[in-house]
């Protein structure tokens, strides 16, 4: 415990204990507290500085340094703080400034994120040692991204991304003359990084974006030539369905930004947008009058108009000039006869009506004079009150209230009468607004009705949905049914008459497919004519389609599908007929031309075999085909640079996707499977790293130094736990420190080391007065070599590339060092040789080292190096770590055996060319110039590994000077393959082999390897 913190815990023991006079030590602890707050204020003032300038690193450091700065703050503001500052104030003591809580909570926000973090800071730091530029600036990008307000991580990225911005600018001049577009795609990445600082040149990006998108320009170019020849086709036959889903798929394309069109596709296109144009008109305008058709039905089926309101309606109708359903013409005299009719019958109802009122007349009249009889029966006309409210006959209520208004003003103005007035007002009131509610809803269906219906379905079934509840009357109820059956009715007739339409069309449709059933045709042209028939009649189809029920449209789409397929076998067959020889030559052209698109390549083979099974080229074209599947797998690399070994997370994925599905038994599969299984073993012995930790050899133990005065020998004294401090004063004043704690101590060289207590070693204590004591102030710095070692070991493995390197490196340092007892080293030795014997079996002269390392004695009491046995054993294990194999080899071989490795797997094999047959003879054609070697892919038989040979070199005239042993190799269709680095692969292959007992890839051409 710091002096800092001893004084924070005195003085809350002080405040327990209530003792506050003013003494000596009173104010000696008021002063230190004071100093110590001062000194506490002056470094988060000094952090705060920092952090203002952007200086995070700085501020933590200067935090953690001893004592902590955050923990002594938070000490500090112990519970009794406020406490003992008014004891300072009462008894005059020095007071202590109040910490700045906001520049401290800041401090810790910025501490955690620091340690978030240390990682990445930790890496960056390694890769500024090793003076990697390329790491630091993926370190750096992270780290801006992680902690962008930091202006410290743009001020260091800068300069390196400037400095490493001419090497960009050539490579990607390179890339660009030699069409690499994985190079490319790389460079442009890391040039439009988010996170970079320095600006690349504009043109230079403009250069490198518009490569990458070449060949999605082209592929985009052919897909909209085929879109616009077949577009204009539905034109020609008037297929609208195809050219609205033509359409569809041109405005797609059109938003990709690699596209661009010609004015010959523009042309295509605009016609076909007039075209869609004046049939959208059309169908609007048919639309519209079919609208008419059904606005008169509802009118008719209303009921409520006159005779002249549907004469009017009738003759607008007919002044559209179009065709009338005769059933709406009947539909429309019959109406008219019915009202002329019901206006004879209302004449003869008139005479009626005037009797009746005579009649109700004199009623009226006996009534009155029957209440007047009753002007005196209150308690009758209470009760008839109180029967109408509790039967809820509001209406009558408030009639027979108006009436005693008007005729019994004396009943009406009693107070018994008035609650009764209330009440039937407010239930009025509440029935008024909802008839006013119901009338506005049903007000809003008439519209629509008028309207013909244009309404959604959805939107109208809400508004029923809405004026139900608030039907309150019976009449209401009808008027609302009578609305929704007329609607239905209209939707049914709809429904029916859009299926009939469909169905007729579709029924025409199947007799023309039908009839080529029961008479084929003689000749083409017949059923080109017999064709023709059709598309009229499925553009009519198409305007009743998205009205129709779903049984009629299925049965429509069946037909279409039908007539499709028959259009697409007739064009088949005629262009067959046609164009056979035209065939021929065009294939003969294009199969070279192909490449080095392989899917398009052996399309073209596979049809060559197909259509032309007697040309001589086709027998060769048959046996390239059965291997189609081994040259996609030896292309797959092209693009592929495993960059590292072991790769890296991305390439380890790959690769596993590749192992796992397209790169099964290829002629990369195991120099892949080598280097997945060491990525994937790699994580796995990483994980199992803590292990070498947990079957400890005193691993916490620790260890000082002690020397009595006046000797010479040092003794090393072994601790478990923890040695206590402190200091104290002589009689004189003098100063002295006192070490106590339990040790492991023996007396004499036969002795085994035994825990025991320094009280019970030095009677006077462990002072020193008597001794020279060297003891680190922390604990975890007092740990014993070889411990050190095994931590330091571990926590460097975490983050090494290549494991089993690691471990032999750390054999290496291990055999070299004299700062660890030789027992403690031994048990370390075996532990790694015993690791890395498991974790990777098959490193050289790993059966060596683990039989070497079994027989070293470890079991001996090494804490007494005076003992007998331990003086043998020290003695032996020298002799033995002399006897180890040379590590230096054995990592030099393996990693020549790596590189040789990913050199194989990243020469970028790529197709750069055929052997084709002409004027008699097979002749190389290329599609990419090779710089001069040539390989070719072998599969000696079905299920067997495929490899890569040697077949040549380029001739200045364009042929091949083939190897012995590989003429037979270079048939009609044959792949020519070339590494992407233009390297001599035999020159390559002999700075490989002055390293003995190397194993050559799979994937090396095997006639290249003395």
């Amino acid at each position: 415990m710091t002096p800092e913190f001893q004084l924070i815990q005195q003085i809350r023991e002080l405040m327990q204990s209530d003792m506050l006079e003013r003494t000596p030590i009173l104010e000696d602890f008021a002063a230190q507290f004071a100093e110590t707050c001062q000194t506490v204020c002056q470094r988060l003032q000094r952090c705060n500085e920092y952090l203002a300038k952007g200086m995070r690193s700085e501020a933590v450091h200067e935090a953690c340094s001893p004592p902590l700065l955050i923990e002594l703050a938070n000490a500090i503001n112990f519970p009794e703080l406020k406490k003992w500052r008014n004891v300072c104030l009462d008894l005059e003591l020095p007071t202590f400034p109040a910490l700045p809580e906001d520049i401290l909570a800041q401090l810790q926000l910025e501490c955690a994120r620091e340690r978030d973090l240390e990682p990445l800071l930790k890496q960056y730091r390694r890769a500024v040692y090793q003076a990697d530029r390329d790491e630091c600036i993926r370190l750096l990008r992270e780290l801006r991204e992680h902690d962008p307000n930091n202006p410290s991580w743009p001020q260091n990225l800068r300069p390196l991304e400037e400095s490493k911005l001419p090497e960009w600018t050539e490579q990607a001049r390179e890339a660009l003359a030699a069409d690499d577009r994985f190079t490319l795609k790389v460079i442009y990445a890391d040039l439009t990084h988010p996170q970079r600082v320095a600006p690349p040149p504009s043109s230079l990006i403009e250069a490198i974006k518009d490569a990458i998108m070449g060949e999605r320009r082209e592929e985009t170019k052919r897909q909209g030539m085929a879109l616009v020849a077949r577009l204009d086709k539905a034109l020609g036959a008037g297929d609208g369905e195809s050219v609205d889903a033509l359409m569809a798929a041109w405005e797609k394309l059109e938003t990709d930004e690699a596209f661009d069109a010609t004015p010959d596709m523009r042309a295509i296109v605009g016609r076909s947008r007039d075209w869609q144009a004046l049939r959208q008109r059309e169908a609007e305008t048919q639309a519209e009058f079919q609208t008419r058709v059904d606005s008169m039905w509802a009118l008719l089926e209303q009921g409520k108009a006159d005779e002249a309101e549907i004469r009017h309606h009738w003759d607008n109708l007919l002044a559209e000039g179009r065709e009338v359903p005769e059933r709406l013409t009947r539909s429309v005299d019959e109406a008219i006869a019915r009202r002329q009719a019901g206006r004879r019958h209302r004449r003869r109802l008139a005479g009626t009506v005037v009797l009746l009122l005579v009649l109700a007349g004199l009623a009226a009249v006996a009534v009155l004079a029957y209440a007047a009889h009753q002007r005196n029966q209150k308690t009758a006309i209470l009760a008839k009150l109180e029967r109408m409210l509790q039967e809820e006959q509001y209406e009558d209520l408030d009639s027979f209230l108006d009436s005693l208004r008007e005729h019994r003003p004396e009943i009406f103005q009693l107070p018994e009468v008035n609650q009764y007035v209330e009440k039937s007002q407010a239930v009025l009131k509440q029935q008024d607004e909802t008839d006013r509610k119901f009338t506005g809803l049903y007000e809003e269906l008439t519209r629509i009705r008028k309207e013909g219906y244009a309404t959604s379905p959805e939107q109208i079934q809400r508004i029923l949905d809405e004026a139900a509840p608030v039907a309150r009357t019976a009449e209401a109820r009808k008027s609302l049914a009578e609305w929704e059956r007329s609607w239905q009715s209209w939707r049914g007739r709809r429904q029916q008459q859009v299926d009939d339409a469909l169905t007729r069309v579709t029924l025409q449709v199947r007799e023309i497919l039908e009839s080529r059933q029961r008479r084929p045709f003689s000749d083409l042209p017949s059923e080109a004519a017999a064709l023709g028939k059709v598309p009229p009649m499925l553009t009519e189809a198409a305007t009743y389609v998205a009205d129709a029920s779903t049984a009629r449209v299925e049965a429509f789409n069946e037909v279409s599908a039908q007539y499709d397929a028959w259009k697409r076998d007739y064009e088949r067959r005629v262009l067959e007929e046609s164009q056979a020889s035209e065939r021929l030559l065009s294939l003969r052209q294009g199969i070279p031309a192909a490449l080095p698109d392989l899917t398009r390549y052996f399309d073209l083979l596979g049809q060559f075999v197909k259509e032309f099974p007697d040309e001589p080229e086709t027998a060769s074209y048959a046996r390239i085909l059965g291997r189609k599947d081994a040259y996609v797998q030896a292309l797959l690399l092209e693009d592929f640079r495993p960059g590292q070994f072991p790769p890296d997370a991305a390439a380890v994925e790959q690769i596993a996707k590749w192992l796992d599905g397209p790169l099964q038994d290829s002629v990369w599969t195991r120099d892949l499977r080598a280097c997945l299984d060491y990525a994937q073993g790699s994580v796995q012995v990483r994980q199992s790293l803590p292990m070498l930790l947990r079957e400890t050899k005193e691993l916490n133990l620790k260890v000082f130094r002690i020397r009595k005065h006046g000797d010479t020998d040092w003794r090393l004294v072994y601790y478990p736990d923890t040695i206590g401090t402190k200091t104290e004063e002589d009689e004189q004043g003098n100063k002295y420190q006192i070490h106590w704690g339990k040790i492991y101590w023996y007396e004499t060289r036969e002795q085994t080391p035994y825990l025991t207590h320094t009280k019970d070693v030095f009677p006077n204590r462990l002072s020193s007065l008597d001794y020279d004591v060297q003891i680190q102030r922390l604990d975890r710095d007092n740990l014993v070599p070889h411990a050190k070692f095994l931590y330091s070991f571990v926590a460097r493995a975490m983050e090494a590339k290549q494991l089993d390197l690691h471990f032999l490196q750390g054999i290496k340092a291990l055999l070299a060092d004299q700062e660890i007892e030789p027992v403690p080293r031994a048990w370390v030795l075996k532990r790694l040789v015993a690791f890395l014997v498991k974790a990777y079996p098959n490193t050289p002269d790993a059966d060596l080292m683990q039989e070497l390392s079994r027989k070293l004695p470890t079991d001996v009491p090494w804490g007494n190096p005076t003992q007998l046995d331990v003086i043998r054993a020290n003695q032996e294990i020298e002799e033995s770590l002399r006897r180890f194999p040379d590590v230096d080899a054995i990592i030099a071989k393996l990693r020549t055996q790596r590189e040789l490795t990913a050199l194989a797997l990243g020469r970028r094999v790529r197709c750069v060319g055929s052997i084709q047959f002409s004027e008699g003879k097979s002749v190389p054609r290329f599609v990419r110039q090779p710089d001069s070697e040539i390989w070719t892919l072998a599969v000696t038989a079905t299920g067997t590994r495929p490899y890569f040979r040697l077949a040549g070199t380029v001739r200045e005239d364009g042929t091949i000077r083939p190897e012995k042993g590989v003429e037979g190799d270079l048939v009609p269709g044959q792949l020519l393959l070339a590494p992407a680095d233009g390297r001599d692969t035999r020159q390559l292959g002999n700075t490989f082999q002055e390293t003995p007992g190397l194993n050559v890839p799979d994937s090396w051409p095997s006639n290249a390897w003395k």
